[in-house]
C-alpha cells in the first residue's frame, strides 16, 4: 500500500541510525533511471558557515556548493568528497538588489576577459567540482551576453551549470543549451526568507514534484532549521522508498535519457521508424537530441527577447 504524505509527516522523526543505514542507489542504465523518481538537494553558501561541517558529515548523498572565498576550502572539500558528496562551485554574481560586493564576484560591466579570468580564479580555488551554480546573480543571469561568456568557460572545462533561478528572467539555461553545456534548474528553495513554510514542508514539496515529473531539485542553505528538517526528511525517505535522493549528475543522466526517449518516440510517430535498443543507431539518436536542444534554445531566446521588449 502506498504511504501518503500526511502519514509520513505524522510518523517522521529525527533518527540518525535510520539515516546512516540507508545504502546509496546504483543505476545501471536508462531503464533504471526512468523507473525511479529522483530528487537532489543542493546546499549553497558553504565554506565558512557554522553548519558546513554538519552537511559535510551528512550520511546521505548531497550536492554541496562551496563559495570560492571560504576558509580552508581544500580540507573541507576533500572530506566532503570522501564522504560521497557531489561538489559544486557557488559562483558569486551581482544581484539586482543593492548588496555588498563579495570576493571574486562577477559584476555587471565587466568585459569578456574579466569574466573569464574571475571564473577561472574561482574554479582554481579547489578541486572535485562537477559544475557551477550562481550565488545571487539575478543581474548577471538575466544578461545573455555575460552568461554566454560564462558558458564558454564551463564548456571548455566540461562542467555542468545549475541555474539557481534567482530571477524568472534568467538566460542561464538558454545560454547553456546553445553552448552545449549540460544544465539543470532549481525547482524549490528550502529556506526562502519570504516563504512561511518550513524547510521540511518544502522538502515534501520537492518529493511530490519528483514523483509527478520524474525528478526535482531543491536548494537550501547551511542553517540549523534546514539541517534539522533534512534529518527529519531522511526518515521520510527511509519509510517511503518511492523517491531516491541522488547527486545532480544522476538527475542529469535521467534528463538525457528522457530526451533520447522523446526523440526516438517523435521519429517513430512522425516517420514510422522504429528502433530496437541494440540497433546501433545511437549516433542518430544523439543528433536528434541535439536538434531538440537547439529548438528549445531558439524558443527560449525568442521568449527572452519578447520579455525584454516588454520592459519599460
Amino acid at each position: 500500500m502506498e504511504i501518503v504524505a500526511s502519514e509520513l509527516i505524522k510518523n517522521s522523526k529525527v533518527d540518525a541510525g535510520v539515516v546512516a543505514a540507508q545504502p546509496s542507489v546504483d543505476f545501471e542504465g536508462c531503464e533504471d533511471l526512468k523507473a525511479r523518481p529522483l530528487m537532489a538537494v543542493v546546499i549553497d553558501d558553504l565554506g565558512h558557515a557554522h553548519y558546513t561541517a554538519k552537511f559535510v558529515a551528512f550520511k546521505r548523498p548531497l550536492t554541496l556548493s562551496f563559495l570560492p572565498y571560504g576558509d580552508a576550502l581544500e580540507a573541507q572539500i576533500d572530506k566532503a568528497h570522501a564522504n560521497g558528496h557531489e561538489i559544486m562551485l557557488h559562483m558569486p554574481m551581482e544581484p539586482l538588489a543593492k548588496k555588498p560586493k563579495e570576493p571574486m564576484m562577477i559584476m555587471a560591466g565587466m568585459d569578456d576577459a574579466e569574466i573569464t579570468e574571475r571564473l577561472h580564479e574561482a574554479l582554481g580555488r579547489f578541486s572535485h567540482h562537477v559544475g557551477v551554480n550562481n550565488h545571487m546573480g539575478s543581474k548577471i543571469t538575466s544578461d545573455r551576453h555575460m552568461m554566454d561568456v560564462v558558458m564558454e568557460v564551463l564548456k571548455d572545462r566540461n562542467l555542468l551549470f545549475l541555474d539557481s533561478m534567482t530571477t524568472s528572467r534568467s538566460t542561464g539555461q538558454a545560454s547553456a543549451d546553445e553552448a552545449g553545456v549540460q544544465s539543470l534548474a532549481r525547482d524549490v528553495f528550502l529556506d526562502d526568507q519570504y516563504d512561511e513554510r518550513s524547510p521540511f514542508e518544502r522538502l515534501m514539496q520537492t518529493h511530490a514534484k519528483a514523483r509527478k515529473n520524474g525528478y526535482a531539485i531543491a536548494i537550501g542553505h547551511p542553517v540549523r532549521r534546514t539541517y534539522d528538517d533534512m534529518l527529519r526528511f531522511m526518515d521520510v525517505l527511509a519509510r517511503d522508498k518511492t523517491v531516491d535522493l541522488v547527486p545532480l549528475a544522476v538527475i542529469l543522466r535521467k534528463k538525457n535519457c528522457l530526451a533520447r526517449e522523446w526523440a526516438a518516440a517523435s521519429v517513430s510517430k512522425d516517420q514510422g521508424v522504429h528502433y530496437a535498443a541494440n540497433d546501433g543507431d545511437l549516433a542518430r539518436l544523439e543528433q536528434m537530441v541535439r536538434s531538440v536542444d537547439e529548438d528549445i534554445a531558439a524558443i527560449r531566446r525568442s521568449l527572452s527577447q519578447a520579455s525584454l521588449r516588454q520592459v519599460p
